[in-house]
């Protein structure tokens, strides 16, 4: 029987459980690559046919227990890391647009989230129209179109740090 876990306990303990004899913390990984003692093994981490490591940009030991802490604190069924919010950003909405779609975001965005949307979104077929994030709701309504797939904006708009 698994006994549910309190908030506090899992922001400490979630997403790692030591083995007999190693560390109680989640150590940190240091490390950009892993030892592998042949080919073949190496072959079946990259299809997939076994678990483990192989390149830290694609994954590691300490994101992956960061990716399985944050998944166990919101209740979901996976979670992804990336080593910047300009990563996340590209992904999700790479993940839920494609050519022909809309996205409406906000007027006040980091420079780089404006690069993407007024660039490479645009290169790639996907609409972006601009919104200030005072704009009422009835105002970004109108905007929405068939095939909107996105109304992004940031909690703390930059530059100008507004919420």
């Amino acid at each position: 029987m698994s006994k549910k876990l309190r908030t506090e306990t899992l922001c400490i303990h979630g997403g790692y459980k030591a083995s007999n004899g190693e560390a109680q913390v989640l150590p940190i990984t240091q490390s950009t690559t892993f030892r592998h003692d042949s080919p073949e093994h190496l072959a079946d981490l990259f299809d997939l046919k076994e678990l483990g490591w192989i390149y830290s940009r694609i994954a590691n030991p300490t994101v992956s227990h960061l990716e399985e802490k944050k998944n166990k604190l919101e209740g979901g069924v996976g979670a992804l890391a990336f080593g910047s919010g300009q990563a996340a950003v590209t992904a999700t909405l790479l993940t839920l647009c494609q050519k022909g779609d809309h996205v409406i975001a906000s007027t006040h965005l980091y420079g780089g989230t404006v690069n993407l949307f007024k660039t490479s979104l645009k290169r790639l077929g996907i609409e972006v129209t601009f919104v200030e994030p005072t704009a009422s709701y009835e105002e970004i309504e109108v905007q929405i179109k068939e095939k909107t797939k996105n109304i992004y904006g940031e909690t703390i708009g930059n530059p100008n740090l507004n919420v």
